[in-house]
């Protein structure tokens, strides 16, 4: 999965102005100044894995929220938003993998 910093950066921001704190504030919370928010924001900078679990923390969300943009209501709904962002290699495999799956279950309900 190739991860778009500017897509995540518009997610941040987002969540950032739906808790109603600036990318002053924000920094503070999680040590950066107001410009490396900012360019968390654009996609100028990089997430390092400290930053993105601090960020999660500070905006009270999930990594997958942020990386993936999974955040509905239901399963299937994340499930298929996960995927979507995923290379066209790694849906193969998702796909493969549910279909081991689906093909396990039958097996082993037809044994009962």
């Amino acid at each position: 999965m190739v991860l778009d910093s500017n897509i995540i950066g518009n997610r941040i921001k987002k969540f950032r102005e739906a808790s109603n704190i600036t990318q002053e504030q924000l920094g503070e919370q999680i040590n950066l100044s107001r410009n490396q928010v900012s360019n968390l924001e654009r996609g100028a900078n990089k997430l390092s894995y400290k930053t993105l679990t601090e960020l999660c923390d500070a905006l009270n969300v999930c990594p997958c929220e942020l990386i993936c943009g999974a955040y509905h209501k239901t399963v299937s709904e994340n499930t298929i938003d996960l995927i979507k962002h995923m290379d066209e290699d790694d849906q193969e495999v998702v796909y493969q993998m549910i279909l081991a799956y689906k093909e396990t279950k039958e097996r082993l309900k037809n044994r009962r």
